[in-house]
């Protein structure tokens, strides 16, 4: 067998990091040119080691009783650890050994159920592992006792790490305790989900495993981080008084996002909710253990706190936890300690656009359950912000928090829309919840400054009691602006196929403006093709004039047969200065504002 040798060689650059005292950077490039991976050599004094010889289990121990007895910043979510308890419907009793059996509690206090002590939850893919789930027809059966070895391995690793934690005494894992296939039984579960994390010991999460029968533990591998003594005599941006030899510990960088934000399970929907809403997170990875709490982040190689670094653009700059966007206790902001900082109210909703931004991302099996998987942190938010929810955004401020909008993704060399909306009707268009964009949405601004129109109805038409929850179809926003009628076009630019707008003039000519607009963010072209063309039934209405000078202005598809009634299908910016593609000398707000009479021409419709 012939093989195809190529030459290749790996270069090393180090170099110290600007603004982390006594820190380097190390990044491995192959042939002077592909990143093969960068790390921080860390000095061992800023890194306190020697527990990962310990049990998993007594690690965990000890991050658990850390946050519960030294964390100012988690003690609002302690209400299973102090003061009265709260249970689930129902819970996995462990015992000793053997196998286990299904309980009822009816969320009652101890003293009513006989139940007592604590529970921890699990977050996992079901993937396509086949096993056999809590039905109306096995309920007395799994009261009875259900077989270890019935359950996926994942469940198995689960009961068996559990049994070993001091003080807990069941689990709640979603499929043994939802009786699958209820629909009334989901919706009334499903709306306490946020509750059955919040009140856990702690949240056991298969994070590496694709499937239920991967297990929490995959490949124990040796661990990349080490100690060694580092020459740094010649290192650039070295100060001559500093050692030439430093003791320093190796970080990879990109652990954290790699191995937890991004791993299998913390794509799925539902598992934001249930890792935002626990007090406490141990993550099993592919090759270590991970702990996340609102005030610590950790691993067996930096028991004490990882730090938190991360990779932006090619530099290495300071992490902020993932959890601490659920921490009210926490300035949320960067600019913290600024004079400008924004009020309370505004730093939560500065919080709520970042969930948006996360969420929007995820994935869902069902995806009819989008907007049930966000109710509960929506729940939780609703108390902070003091508002009204709205589908994903909020009652105060909702103009201009229409303005989300979904960017084309970039990949090579040309452009792509992969969102798409549901096949049956999960939410009103103008709610970012009505489509699935793997590349997030961008969500719109927190306060309505510089509007353009304005929202003079809200009807929302939930399907339960739940105003967190599902919504049925009917729902509207009635809004006055003024409308323009535009046409929409697709054109081909070196094989990358891209999107743009004219203005259609209601002259006796059917002519349009020579200004083209190219800016345009559309939230599903793959679903939306009948806006393209002269019978596309398209407007523009102009929403806010930005900070920038930009215009921004939603994508209105009128509906036919019904000429109040729009459907949102994107955004469009419009630049301040003039468009210089074209023939026309009227900048682009010039020509959108062309024959208007803002006294005579403001437009009353439906946004459905």
């Amino acid at each position: 067998m012939m093989l195809n040798r190529e030459k290749f060689w790996v270069h090393a650059c180090l170099a110290k990091i600007n603004g982390i005292d006594g820190s380097y950077r190390l990044d491995f490039k192959l042939n002077g040119n592909d990143s093969i991976g960068t790390f921080v050599l860390l000095p061992t004094s800023s890194v306190l080691a020697g527990l990962s010889d310990m049990r998993i289990g007594h690690l965990a121990e000890t991050w658990i009783d850390t946050c519960i007895s030294e964390h100012t910043k988690c003690g609002g979510a302690r209400s299973s650890i102090i003061g009265k308890p709260w249970y689930p419907t129902r819970l996995i009793e462990l015992g000793k050994w053997g196998d286990v059996k299904l309980v009822s509690t009816r969320g009652r206090a101890p003293d009513e159920s006989q139940i007592e002590g604590y529970y921890v939850t699990l977050s996992h893919r079901w993937g396509k592992a086949k096993f056999k789930c809590l039905a109306k027809d096995n309920l007395s059966e799994f009261q009875r006792g259900i077989s270890l070895e019935s359950l996926p391995r994942t469940f198995r690793d689960a009961i068996r790490f559990s049994r070993g934690l001091y003080k807990v005494q069941y689990i709640w894992i979603d499929s043994l305790c939802i009786m699958q296939g209820d629909k009334e039984d989901w919706i009334n579960e499903s709306a306490e989900m946020y509750k059955v994390y919040n009140n856990s010991y702690c949240n056991l999460s298969a994070t590496a495993a694709e499937d239920s029968e991967q297990g929490l533990f995959l490949d124990r591998k040796s661990h990349w981080e080490c100690e060694f003594n580092l020459n740094v005599s010649s290192i650039p941006g070295r100060i001559v008084s500093d050692p030439l030899v430093e003791p320093c510990r190796v970080q990879d960088v990109m652990f954290w996002e790699r191995d937890v934000d991004n791993a299998p399970v913390n794509t799925r929907g539902w598992v934001l909710q249930e890792r935002l809403m626990a007090p406490r997170v141990l993550h099993f990875c592919r090759d270590q253990v991970a702990w996340e709490c609102n005030e610590l982040e950790a691993s067996e190689n930096f028991p004490h706190g990882i730090p938190k670094f991360r990779l932006r653009f090619g530099d290495i700059v300071h992490k902020p936890g993932f959890k601490r966007v659920m921490a009210a206790q926490y300035p949320f902001s960067d600019s913290a300690g600024d004079e400008h900082q924004p009020s309370e109210s505004y730093s939560e909703r500065e919080r709520w656009k970042e969930i948006v931004r996360v969420y929007s991302k995820m994935q869902l099996t069902d995806p009819g359950d989008k907007v049930i998987a966000l109710s509960g942190i929506a729940k939780v938010m609703s108390e902070r912000i003091g508002d009204t929810y709205i589908v994903g955004m909020w009652k105060k401020d909702l103009a201009s928090q229409l303005l989300w909008y979904v960017n084309p993704v970039w990949e090579n060399g040309r452009f792509s829309h992969p969102s798409k909306r549901p096949g049956l009707y999960r939410a009103p268009s103008f709610s970012w919840l009505a489509v699935d964009a793997e590349q997030g949405v961008i969500p719109g601004d927190s306060r309505d400054e510089g509007l353009l129109f304005q929202i003079i109805e809200i009807d929302i038409r939930l399907s339960t009691d739940n105003e967190f929850g599902l919504v049925e179809d009917g729902g509207h926003l009635k809004v006055v602006g003024y409308l323009k009628k535009i046409q929409m076009a697709e054109y081909i630019i070196n094989g990358v196929s891209r999107f743009r707008w004219y203005l259609k003039r209601d002259y006796s000519s059917p002519t349009f403006s020579l200004v083209t607009f190219s800016l345009v963010y559309l939230d599903s072209p793959a679903d939306d093709r009948g806006i393209l063309g002269p019978d596309g039934r398209l407007y523009c209405l102009p929403a806010l004039k930005n900070r920038e000078g930009y215009t921004v202005c939603l994508l209105l598809q009128r509906s036919k047969g019904e000429p109040s009634k729009f459907s949102r299908v994107g955004l469009t910016k419009i630049p301040p200065y003039e468009d210089t593609r074209t023939l026309s000398m009227l900048s682009g707000d010039e020509e959108l504002y062309a024959d208007w009479d803002a006294t005579t021409e403001q437009h009353s419709i439906y946004v459905v």
